[in-house]
């Protein structure tokens, strides 16, 4: 499945379908260059056919991903295919944005396949993209953080059961349940700053470390620079 960004894909050669692709960060690392790799992926997923679920990270505006996911995907796939958690009791949200309880891991996950069945029911293929932020989990479940990897891993596992859908985890490199989410995880990669600059390397496929920044005129589009 592709990040929508042929840089990426040529590093990575894509997400595997039924395959877990972890990306971590630190705290230095800003929003805009982690969306660098989440966004591109989502709009694509969504142009092709593919349904899209996403748990943005924490401290993030949701309608503001909404926002950037929007100009480039057509009216019904963002309507029907695209869906966006935000945990918490909000009652007024509308498509793409829905809520998701805080109050149980369990019953977080529940809703989460629920919506997640509700775009695949939409898309062409009958295939999903998840797109998922541990630490927006982390906060509220903190007491009941051993549920939460359990609920990860269990779609995780649907995953590789499914063979058509892939799931991108986004972890942050003090979590702390790192070992066990990278445990899951097929591929991995990081994101890390060096001297102002994001750098970005693939642990597992190894890969040599590139800075990582938007294309000219396209904050969404990476652009890779070797570092040697």
């Amino acid at each position: 499945m592709s990040f929508g960004s042929a840089a990426l894909d040529g590093l990575f050669r894509g997400m595997r379908k039924g395959g877990t692709f972890a990306l971590t960060y630190d705290e230095m690392v800003p929003f805009s260059a982690i969306r660098l790799v989440t966004i591109p992926a989502v709009i694509n997923a969504l142009n092709t056919g593919k349904a899209a679920f996403g748990v943005p990270l924490p401290g993030a505006s949701n309608k503001e991903v909404a926002d950037m996911i929007k100009p480039f995907v057509s009216p019904e796939a963002y309507r029907n295919c695209l869906a966006i958690g935000s945990l918490g009791t909000e009652t007024d949200l509308e498509p793409p944005l829905y809520a998701i309880t805080d109050s149980d891991p369990k019953e977080a996950s529940a809703r989460i396949s629920e919506l997640v069945a509700r775009v695949i029911g939409k898309s062409e293929t009958r295939s999903v993209l998840l797109m998922e932020s541990l630490g927006t989990f982390e906060a509220p479940f903190a007491t009941k953080i051993d549920s939460v990897v359990e609920e990860i891993g269990a779609r995780s596992g649907a995953i590789r059961g499914s063979g058509t859908d892939a799931l991108m985890l986004l972890i942050q490199h003090d979590s702390p349940i790192f070992s066990r989410m990278l445990a899951i995880s097929g591929r991995y990669a990081r994101l890390f700053t060096r001297d102002r600059s994001v750098v970005l390397i693939g642990e597992k496929p190894s890969t040599p470390a590139y800075a990582l920044d938007h294309s000219p005129g396209n904050p969404l589009q990476a652009q890779l620079t070797l570092i040697v």
